[in-house]
């Protein structure tokens, strides 16, 4: 709203003058505006601003305009204009600008940065053009107005058809084309420069390290001439982009003087690379010196903190941010918010955003992260729902937080409500579901974000892949792996390990060896994988040989390792290599069998015939024998007709398990192959008296890339044209 306001007010609103200042200000408004009582004298203004020139621009424009500038009514003028366009209240800039009886070239170049800096490149151009005349800092200004808005292009053009230009055109050009990633035309610009001073040379260096390219940047820091904080933290921080914390840090060492902006930038880069602790004995030297840092440092050390998990730490540094008066630094909250929800203060992380005087979109990101992150998915919905606005970050982190906590029902329907989701969305999705063990949902929604033209990314792989192999559909799984392989989004770890699960789980156990035989690398996970697959399907001695090879790497087995061993031995009835591996996982590896270990070793005895030795087992277990044991000895006994001790094993399941159908009928079907028809007779009336009923089977196909599910007992799936047989 534009408000009429005394020329008093508005003066001193826009200045703090001296009172030479003043009248010379009145004298020029009272020829501008022929009034002839200053104090009461009106303007129609919403005080508003414009970014001030560097001081060699400013001094160059002055230079040339030596004599006009120097009226102090056109200074009054500019001065109001650069405020106004500084605080983006364009239309009040124009008018007061089309005010002007003569309006010099620093009049046109403050409006011309005005209209640059505030996004509407399009005016700003059109300035240029019907400038009356343009001295050097207007093309710079119009030059650095098209870099800021991403028309490198139109820059460059700009910059080939200046009349003349001077040394900072030359160093913006180069700054502007290197970080448009345009580095060979930057290059070529440095190359030609008629001469070069530490701006120039410490634009060339930033260029090459912002795209990657530290050997050139290396290369031309060893040339310079003259170095100072700038061309070292330029370094610095392009190690640090690459992950070369090493030789960042080894500059950092060597560097002649140091300010707050190097050490920032070496502290950054080891909580960027997750150097927590690095980052943060860095912080404490740096204190020591001391150097005060700066909001920029600061963050960094919240940020290694709340990657850290460190509470105690964390809230020291806040401390230090109170005693410093950065407290309402919304980026530093921001980072204190994300720190003390990591570290389980959720409390002390909403404390902080009750205070904040003002709040971006972060900061409600950041309150809604902490929410889900502690399962706190109450307060997160209704923290959701008065978000003054929202992104697509904000939806997938609510998203993200009814997975974690199983409620899939309440994903799908706020999914839903996306109107364009992206990958990152469609990522939760899928992984929630399989993190839930909703696996045909699995399968549905990869088919359905391919028909919307999403493209995939690991997590999503990984997934579709883990569920194609939890339902045996193995042609789906091959689809996946050729998805993959055209997507040349390179080798990935964990989309790897997941294709070896997928293949040995569908039993294509050729298939399963191929991928591992072409990783490039593997971990425990992969070995464990190939093993399990081997097992499964009744190669033992191959999941012998596996681990043989595994152990001469420098892969350590673990408790799934032996899990794999011990149930290939299982399958292939291999009792003496059985218990090998069982000694030499709690001997050899120092690992504490779990039930399931137990299980198969009570399984690969009884199966063998040792029944007796596997009930002296079970006696001499250090945990309380569970159903799977019970039941792994029961299915033996069945199968030995071992009656007495069957009879044994079933008493011990039903109670653990009383509800348990599976064992009433196991029990019985010894009963029947022992050929004691009345003890058969008698545990399916107990079956019938105790209600107890067994769980259909389901089974599944695809047809069109959706997962058709069938139950026994229903004839009928639900479209009419597929029948259950």
């Amino acid at each position: 709203m534009n408000d009429v306001i005394s020329f008093d007010f508005v003066f001193q609103m826009l200045f703090k003058p001296c009172m030479c200042t003043c009248n010379i200000f009145r004298v020029g408004c009272l020829k501008l505006f022929n009034s002839t009582k200053c104090c009461s004298f009106t303007l129609e203004l919403n005080v508003t601003v414009v970014p001030t020139f560097s001081t060699i621009e400013a001094k160059e424009a002055i230079q040339e305009d030596v004599n006009y500038i120097t009226s102090p009514y056109v200074k009054s003028w500019n001065s109001a204009l650069s405020r106004f366009c500084k605080q983006g209240q364009l239309k009040d800039a124009r008018h007061l600008f089309d005010k002007m009886p003569q309006p010099n070239v620093i009049s046109w170049t403050v409006m011309l940065a005005g209209y640059a800096q505030n996004g509407n490149m399009e005016e700003a151009r059109r300035m240029f053009d019907t400038m009356p005349r343009r001295n050097v800092v207007s093309w710079n200004t119009m030059i650095r107005g098209c870099i800021q808005n991403h028309r490198i292009e139109e820059a460059y053009q700009l910059f080939v058809t200046m009349p003349e230009r001077n040394l900072s055109s030359w160093t913006l050009m180069i700054a502007g084309l290197g970080n448009a990633g345009k580095i060979e035309v930057s290059r070529s610009l440095f190359e030609s420069l008629p001469q070069r001073d530490l701006i120039a040379w410490n634009a060339m260096i930033t260029a090459y390290a912002n795209n990657g390219r530290m050997e050139d940047a290396h290369h031309l820091f060893g040339k310079m001439p003259k170095r100072n904080v700038v061309s070292w933290t330029a370094m610095i921080v392009g190690y640090s982009k690459m992950g070369k914390t090493e030789q960042a840090r080894q500059l950092f060492d060597k560097m002649p003087e140091r300010n707050v902006v190097s050490w920032t930038a070496i502290i950054a880069g080891y909580t960027q690379n997750a150097q927590n602790m690095e980052a943060l004995q860095l912080f404490s030297v740096m204190q020591r010196i001391p150097i005060r840092p700066n909001q920029s440092t600061l963050a960094s050390a919240v940020n290694a903190c709340a990657n850290l998990t460190a509470f105690s730490c964390g809230s020291q540094v806040h401390a230090l941010v109170i005693k410093m008066g950065f407290e309402s630094d919304v980026v530093l909250q921001n980072s204190l918010i994300v720190m003390y929800a990591k570290s389980g203060g959720t409390g002390d992380a909403e404390q902080i955003f009750n205070k904040m005087s003002s709040r971006d979109l972060v900061s409600w990101n950041a309150m809604l992260a902490a929410h889900t992150q502690c399962g706190m998915i109450e307060e997160a919905e209704q923290l959701f729902r008065i978000m003054p606005d929202r992104d697509d970050f904000s939806w997938t982190t609510m998203l993200s937080g009814y997975l974690q906590n199983g409620r899939t029902e309440m994903a799908c329907g706020l999914f839903k409500r996306m109107s364009n989701p992206d990958m990152v969305a469609w990522s939760a999705m899928i992984v929630g579901y399989e993190q839930n063990g909703h696996n045909e949902e699995v399968v549905k929604l990869f088919a359905e974000m391919q028909r919307t033209g999403i493209r995939s990314n690991h997590p999503i792989f990984t997934s579709v892949v883990k569920a194609s192999g939890s339902l045996a559909l193995l042609e789906q799984g091959k689809q996946v792996h050729a998805h993959i392989v055209k997507t040349v989004l390179g080798s990935d770890l964990s989309v790897e390990n997941s294709l070896i699960a997928m293949y040995g789980k569908c039993g294509a156990i050729e298939d399963a060896y191929d991928v591992f035989d072409r990783m490039p690398e593997r971990d425990v996970v992969s070995w464990n994988s190939l093993i399990l697959g081997f097992a499964q399907h009744g190669h033992g001695k191959m999941a012998l040989q596996l681990i043989r090879q595994m152990q001469l790497t420098s892969v350590e087995p673990d408790h799934i390792t032996f899990l794999g061993v011990l149930s290939g031995c299982n399958h292939a009835g291999l009792v003496d290599e059985g218990w090998h591996y069982f000694n030499s996982m709690i001997h050899d590896y120092c690992i504490t069998p779990r039930a399931y270990h137990y299980t198969c070793m009570v399984d690969l005895l009884a199966r063998a015939g040792h029944l007796d030795q596997a009930k002296d087992f079970i006696d001499n277990m250090p945990l309380k024998p569970h159903a799977a044991v019970w039941g792994a000895l029961l299915g033996a006994c069945k199968l030995h007709s071992a009656i007495v001790l069957g009879k044994h094993a079933a008493d011990h399941l039903l109670q653990l398990e009383p509800e348990n159908a599976a064992v009433y009928v196991e029990l019985a079907n010894m009963y029947a192959l022992a050929g004691r028809v009345e003890d058969e007779a008698n545990v399916r009336a107990m079956k019938k008296e105790k209600r107890v009923k067994k769980l259909p089977g389901y089974s599944w196909i695809v047809v069109k890339n959706k997962v058709h599910t069938f139950m026994v007992g229903h004839p009928l799936h639900q479209k009419e044209e597929i029948h259950a047989t």
